[in-house]
């Protein structure tokens, strides 16, 4: 059977596709732009490993003046990637908001931004499940160009050059010849560039990254807000090892008072603000009935699970779902 095969687009065609991409980009990137307040010099500057230069940004991307805009392909992969970074948080809950931890994480935030002391330290001491990771985000999404996100792993552990390069990658500063030269690349980029370091699961970077974040926080003006693990801060507050000694320092450019609310877990008014949100008539009493096994099992992770898998939003059945999902 013949079968017509269709020509390949002509170099015309492809040239006019990828301006028609790189214009929804663009025109994207602008409104952004436009919501955060910065100026082209601070976008430039934050994004810098995708835009490249303040006149590539402005007289080349945003005039669409094409004929100087070589790869055309390339463009569109770097434009992507800001796209996706900077809308990498919608993804989030519209109610995260209403959240009791993002409501505390965003009042630690506007503490941060009007010290005048070295107090410059806010920590958010909860354990898995309660929204830490998402009110970082959250603030994240809300202040673009006053913070830089940050997510510790496993390999930053006590590894001086691993966390350096993190810093430096996050906050688009090119690495140095060696690790010291990029070190000193990232304090000097924050001493003219003071934003707030979000540092999530910081507690996975160790000691280490304690001690940097007190340099940085002597030696600039930026200001830090860490999400941490429990027994990551036990550590640091209550261990007599030598090697916290210097680390501990951080404790004394830190807000207080370092509550611990969710240390141990979500509590009622945590269970009843995400059952609201998903239109829970009058939650209380369901939130006060689940949470505390909740806090036995996976916080509000398994509340999310439990809702998805719940036949209606009735009280009855979200407990029903709840104990399937326990085994019960």
């Amino acid at each position: 059977m013949n079968t017509k095969e269709k020509n390949p687009p002509s170099l015309s065609e492809t040239t006019a596709g990828q301006r028609e991409k790189l214009e929804r980009l663009i025109s994207r990137l602008e409104e952004h732009q436009e919501n955060s307040g910065l100026s082209d010099v601070r976008f430039v500057t934050r994004f810098k490993r995708y835009l490249g230069s303040t006149k590539s940004w402005r007289q080349r991307l945003c005039a669409r003046n094409w004929e100087e805009l070589s790869n055309l392909a390339q463009w569109e992969t770097k434009l992507s990637g800001l796209l996706n970074e900077l809308e990498g948080s919608s993804d989030l809950p519209q109610f995260v908001e209403k959240l009791p931890i993002a409501l505390y994480a965003r009042v630690m935030f506007e503490r941060l931004q009007g010290q005048s002391s070295d107090r410059r330290c806010g920590v958010l001491v909860a354990t898995y499940g309660c929204g830490k990771s998402w009110a970082l985000r959250y603030l994240n999404r809300e202040n673009m160009g006053a913070c830089v996100l940050l997510e510790a792993d496993a390999s930053w552990k006590n590894s001086f050059s691993t966390i350096v390069r993190g810093l430096a990658r996050a906050l688009n500063v090119d690495e140095g010849r060696s690790t010291a030269a990029t070190w000193e690349g990232v304090l000097a980029h924050l001493k003219m560039n003071p934003v707030c370091l979000l540092v999530d699961e910081a507690h996975e970077a160790g000691v280490e990254l304690l001690k940097l974040l007190k340099t940085i926080v002597n030696q600039s003006r930026a200001t830090v807000l860490l999400a941490t693990h429990p027994s990551g801060w036990d550590r640091l507050t209550k261990s007599s090892q030598e090697s916290y000694q210097e680390a501990r320092q951080l404790v004394g450019r830190t807000l207080r008072p370092i509550h611990l609310i969710w240390a141990n877990g979500v509590h009622p008014r945590d269970v009843s603000a995400y059952l609201s949100a998903f239109g829970v008539e009058k939650p209380e009493p369901l939130a006060r009935k689940i949470a505390p096994l909740l806090r036995e099992r996976e916080n509000l992770r398994l509340l999310a699970d439990a809702l998805e898998d719940a036949e209606s939003l009735e009280p009855d059945a979200i407990e029903a779902a709840l104990s399937r999902l326990c085994g019960e």
